[in-house]
């Protein structure tokens, strides 16, 4: 969306940058622009001419305006008919006749072809012709992208972006200060990670900083990394903040943009859409989501951990297992900038008291980062979470324990024959692990129900069976608690003999 540095509009001060920003003084020679492109419409590349648009704004924001106009809401494209056929297929019905006579057509025999072709078409030969090669670079013409006339605010609005844009997608750092929500240091965090660029967040004093280092600081120039920088920090200023400061490069040389406020024209497009099912950060995260069991929940960015100097901590991952809560943080993409950054926030993170956090280390850095006391699980080129199964089953071993403990108070002290599936929440997850325990207390766990008395199941089976064998299917509609799809499971559990006859019939025993 950047605009070329060389139609970056400004002026330099005392060493300041400031953008030329459009404003409402602006307002006719925008008005003018348009009316320029409108009065190009249908012609030619070779013949529009928009210079006009240059005489009135001056060369940089002339052509940066004819850029933002010939990208948003005007473009050279194939002239557009209403038949419902793309000049692409038309051709082809052309081709495929001519080629029917297996030799060169003469003028007469491909005039025929194209009277033909027209009449299927309902077109007039004339205007068949015209749109068969419509597509053609040479014979592309102005077109308004939506149907209506652009406003002067739009305009403005669009390239007001773009010329923040500019500035944003050649930069160094880029840091904001302001009143941030934990919901919007979340989708920053999310869109960086994703995008590929690395940030920090800190609160200094009453306000939260947001800092993210742009393409040119991680790779010395600009690249696919930068390309959602733009939308992601406009659309953070939009609520309101109270200073960005951009650095960036300038003719080869290092510059500083400030803004406390955002012109009032302003558009704020939304960041590339992001599929948290399919799209991931990397290779890594793919395999925790499908190597952790899944009694484990695995939240993305969900926890803003604020450590004793006021710097802010998101680890990569929260992952929960009942009211037992751990944090995965994966260090692979890396520069020595970075690598001195994340030590030191580790260090910080362990010394205010957080234990239940696993770092996942790119083997290269191992020596980086054995001073961090965090457990910590190496990955290489050919990723192998074997350490971090070992992690989770030691925690798993460690709690559970104190995990049946609960289990035990919970049947204890309920006095009813079922145990309701929102009572038991939090410990869902566990009761999976502890099958042997409930049944020993002598209940029974099913998932989406609830935990439920076993003898209540086995009296309500002797009432309907009377002694002998009896189909399932009559009687799975008879027990009050349960779904009739879990009678047969629940049966099972409490050790009832079922015997499938046939794919969908079965016989239950009495107990």
């Amino acid at each position: 969306m950047a605009l070329p540095m060389n139609l970056l509009a400004y002026n330099y001060s005392r060493g300041r940058v400031e953008l030329s920003f459009i404003n409402e003084g602006l307002r006719d020679e925008i008005e003018l622009a348009i009316s320029v492109m409108e009065r190009n419409l249908l012609k030619r590349k070779e013949e529009a001419d928009f210079s006009q648009i240059i005489d009135a704004l001056g060369y940089k924001l002339g052509k940066g305006i004819e850029n933002v106009l010939l990208r948003e809401f005007y473009a050279f494209e194939p002239i557009r008919r209403n038949i419902g056929i793309d000049p692409v297929e038309i051709r082809k019905r052309i081709v495929k006749l001519l080629g029917k006579r297996g030799f060169a057509p003469n003028e007469e025999e491909r005039l025929g072809v194209i009277s033909r072709v027209s009449e299927e078409l309902g077109i007039s030969p004339s205007e068949l012709e015209k749109i068969a090669w419509s597509d053609f670079e040479k014979n592309l013409v102005l077109m308004r992208r939506a149907e209506k006339r652009p406003e002067w605010e739009e305009v403005a609005s669009s390239y007001n972006f773009h010329l923040l844009d500019t500035v944003l997608k050649n930069s160094y750092r880029v840091k904001v200060f302001g009143e941030f929500s934990g919901s919007d240091v979340k989708e920053v965090a999310k869109f960086c990670r994703i995008k590929g660029l690395i940030f920090e967040i800190n609160s200094e004093g009453d306000l939260i900083s947001i800092e993210i280092f742009g393409p040119n600081e991680l790779f010395g120039k600009r690249s696919k990394y930068g390309r959602e920088i733009g939308p992601i920090i406009v659309n953070v200023l939009k609520n309101g903040f109270s200073k960005l400061l951009v650095d960036f490069e300038l003719y080869g040389k290092r510059k500083r943009l400030t803004l406390e406020s955002l012109p009032k024209l302003m558009s704020f497009p939304i960041p590339g859409s992001i599929d948290e099912k399919v799209k991931f950060d990397s290779k890594v995260e793919e395999e925790v989501r499908r190597l952790f069991p899944k009694r484990w929940k695995i939240l993305r960015e969900e926890d803003v951990l604020v450590l004793e100097d006021g710097s802010i901590f998101l680890p990569d991952f929260t992952i929960l297992l009942g009211k037992e809560k751990l944090f995965l943080e994966i260090v692979g993409f890396w520069t020595k900038s970075y690598i001195k950054r994340k030590r030191e926030k580790l260090i910080k993170l362990w010394k205010s008291g957080v234990r239940n956090l696993i770092l996942m280390i790119d083997e290269k850095l191992r020596r980086e980062f054995s001073s961090v006391p965090f457990k910590k699980v190496y990955f290489g080129k050919k990723i192998s979470l074997v350490g971090l199964q070992d992690l989770i089953r030691e925690l798993e071993e460690k709690n559970i324990e104190k995990w049946i403990g609960r289990v035990k108070e919970l049947i204890s002290s309920c006095e009813t024959d079922l145990i309701k599936e929102e009572e038991i929440q939090e410990l869902e997850p566990i009761l999976e692990m502890m099958n042997d325990t409930i049944s020993e207390m002598g209940y029974v766990f099913l998932k989406g129900v609830g935990l439920i008395k076993r003898e209540a199941i086995l009296e309500r089976l002797r009432e309907l069976s009377k002694g002998e064998d009896v189909p399932l299917d009559e009687i799975k509609e008879k027990f009050e608690a349960i779904p009739p799809e879990k009678v047969g499971e629940a049966l099972l559990k409490c050790g009832v003999k079922v015997k499938w006859i046939s794919l969908g019939e079965a016989l239950v025993s009495p107990p």
